[in-house]
């Protein structure tokens, strides 16, 4: 496993978690919007969640790390090398 660096803050685990839903929450439409979304769209959303919180605390070079760790093991997710950029 790659060394990914350090937080500038440290937080507990679940407040990571809790950033992740509330950021799905604002960003999944309320099935009273009459809106849906494909299953392979809320599986980015989700993946997108979940990237934002890890990394909102990490310095920006360790941001990069990170992404380098998820662009060369692709980490098993199904996100296209297109988004991988």
């Amino acid at each position: 496993m790659m060394d990914v660096g350090c937080c500038v803050l440290k937080l507990l685990e679940c407040m990571y978690v809790r950033q992740a839903l509330d950021l799905l929450e604002g960003l999944i439409p309320e099935s009273e919007d009459n809106k849906d979304i494909s299953s392979s769209h809320l599986k980015l959303l989700i993946v997108f969640a979940i990237m934002w919180s890890l990394g909102a605390l990490l310095e920006l070079s360790d941001r990069r790390k990170v992404h380098g760790v998820v662009v060369m093991t692709r980490m098993s997710l199904f996100i296209s090398s297109t988004l991988l950029l």
